[in-house]
């Protein structure tokens, strides 16, 4: 079978597994979508779903998982610690995406760091390492942006 179309059935597997804001009950490192969050059916998938809750459809293969804001300030790297001290060191991807395949465990200490190496904490850990679940606009967090 060629790749494209494997590639394109396990994409289209994911999808109708996680559904928009499905009532199933979320995987133990994805935090329970607010009715307002953005779907992992939302989104363009020319670029990654930009925006859009990762872990819905991601939760077997990332154990982190977020959007960079393109209208804010620029982001070098997201640093996120875990609750075991693992930490995790991320660039964001062309489509302003950031993702680690290991699992984390919660709480999470995130902190963004600029392209002049400024950086900025978030005030209160982090449930889980599904990030776009809180910070998109409307939110109960900010859209992620750089200091």
């Amino acid at each position: 079978m060629r790749l494209d179309v494997v590639l394109a059935l396990v994409c289209l597997s994911a999808a109708a597994a996680c559904g928009a804001n499905d009532a199933a009950p979320a995987p133990a490192n994805v935090a329970a979508m607010p009715p307002d969050a953005p779907s992992c059916r939302d989104g363009d998938e020319a670029t990654q779903r930009h925006g859009t809750a990762c872990l819905c459809c991601h939760s077997d293969e990332f154990g982190v998982g977020g959007s960079i804001d393109l209208a804010g300030p620029p982001v070098a790297r997201v640093v996120i610690t875990a609750s075991d001290g693992d930490v995790a060191d991320l660039a964001p991807d062309p489509f302003a995406n950031f993702f680690r395949h290991f699992p984390l465990a919660p709480p999470l200490r995130a902190v963004v760091v600029g392209p002049d190496g400024r950086s900025v904490a978030m005030k209160e850990l982090a449930p889980s390492g599904d990030c776009n679940v809180c910070h998109f606009a409307g939110g109960s967090a900010a859209p992620i942006v750089g200091p």
